[in-house]
């Protein structure tokens, strides 16, 4: 599959999740307890099936020569991680919590205004608003992995 048609196919699949996640508070206990079981099992599936696709493009490092080369991951140690990437790594971990505090904020939000304006079903709403914001956030993230893995080849 072309990667931008994968890049959406992923943001449309993520936001259609997340969606049917939070449209799932309107319902009974039971029900909601099944669909967002439904969702996560949805959601498995895929992860799976991208980890499985990833190990198979991936080529087997082999590190040695002469009579005894083997995997890397048979055991050969790493080189120590360096700064710059840890730095790196808390950077991103820093913003995706603000990513996940920012969205929690503009959901109550909406719920809130939703709510106050008397809507029949603002939950429901709210699960479109949410979707659609999603599905941005997500194809901007999606389209920049694609660009970097372009760039990296």
């Amino acid at each position: 599959m072309a990667p931008y048609v994968r890049a959406v196919a992923v943001a449309a699949l993520n936001a259609t999740l997340s969606g049917v996640w939070i449209a799932a508070g309107e319902l009974t206990p039971a029900r909601r307890r099944l669909v967002r079981a439904g969702a996560l099992a949805v959601s498995g599936v895929v992860v799976l099936d991208a980890y499985r696709r990833a190990e198979q493009t991936r080529p087997a490092t082999v590190v040695g020569v002469g009579e005894n080369p083997r995997l890397v991951s048979e055991g050969i140690p790493r080189p120590p991680l360096d700064k710059r990437q840890a730095a790196k790594a808390a950077g991103l971990a820093g913003f995706a919590l603000a990513v996940t505090v920012g969205r929690s904020r503009l959901r109550k939000r909406w719920l809130a205004q939703l709510t106050r304006d008397g809507h029949p079903h603002p939950t429901r709403v709210l699960a479109m608003r949410m979707a659609a914001f999603e599905f941005v956030v997500q194809l901007r993230g999606q389209v920049a992995g694609v660009r970097r893995d372009a760039r990296a080849r």
